[in-house]
Formats: C-alpha cells, sequence, structure tokens
C-alpha cells in the first residue's frame, strides 16, 4: 500500500479545519441566540417553559424560500410559553444568518397551531441524522 501524499494529507487537514471552524462558530452563535432570545421574552412578560431549534419546517414563516427552515442559514426556534395572562402560547423565532461579529436580530410569529402539533424536527434527532449520515459515509470510504 502507498503511502498518502502530504499535499493531500495537508489539504484533507485544511479542509477538516475549515468545517470545524464553521461548526463551531455556528455553534457559538446558536448559544447566543438562544439566551438573548429567551432574556428578550422573559423581558417581554412571557415564562418560556420551553425553546427549541426546529428543523424541515418553515413554522408560520411562509415567505421562507429554498428548503423549509434553511433559508441560506436561518434558524428557527420554537418556543412553548406562558403569556402575561398565564395563558400557553406558542411562538416562532426565526435568526437570520449573519457573520459572528455581526448583531444579532430575530422575527417573532405567534403560532395559531396548537400546541402538541410542533412542525419539523427536533435538534436532537436532526443531529442524529447528521451523525448517522457522516459514519454512513466514512464507512463508505473506509470500504
Amino acid at each position: 500500500m502507498n503511502p498518502v501524499p502530504t499535499t493531500i494529507l495537508l489539504t484533507l487537514f485544511a479542509m477538516a479545519a475549515a468545517v470545524l471552524l464553521l461548526v463551531a462558530s455556528t455553534v457559538v452563535r446558536l448559544v447566543r441566540a438562544r439566551s438573548r432570545i429567551r432574556r428578550s421574552l422573559e423581558d417581554d412578560g412571557y415564562r418560556v417553559r420551553r425553546l427549541e431549534a426546529r428543523f424541515f419546517t418553515r413554522g408560520p414563516f411562509s415567505e421562507m424560500r429554498a428548503l423549509p427552515g434553511t433559508k441560506h442559514g436561518d434558524h428557527l426556534y420554537r418556543v412553548s410559553a406562558n403569556d402575561r395572562n398565564g395563558g400557553t402560547c406558542v411562538l416562532w423565532i426565526r435568526v437570520p444568518a449573519a457573520m459572528p461579529w455581526q448583531a444579532l436580530h430575530w422575527d417573532v410569529r405567534r403560532d395559531d397551531v396548537r400546541e402538541h402539533t410542533a412542525r419539523g424536527i427536533g435538534a436532537p434527532v436532526f443531529y442524529a441524522m447528521i451523525a448517522g449520515f457522516v459514519t454512513g459515509i466514512l464507512m463508505i470510504i473506509r470500504g
């Protein structure tokens, strides 16, 4: 078996580093967005019961294009909360894609769909799908 040339190894390493940097910046942005969204909603009088990222849905943002829930990297959150009057409500929050140094802003819409009918899939299922996909690719590559 022939050894892999150094240039190929360096190229693969650079590509892996770029992907890791992109993933890390996305995770940092998501964590910042979650905490700021929660704080903003609580300042507006909501008691947040559950805040979760959702994938493969547009929620109530029907004007979103491209793949549902992925309009150029937008992040969608579904929030179950109690309003000022104690009633339960479902809010959807869209955080547009931006560079890590840009200010966070978001759009909020109230959902008329009943609380138990969530749209799309949640983050744990989505990331499990991605991990399974990557594992499958690696198994194919290894032969």
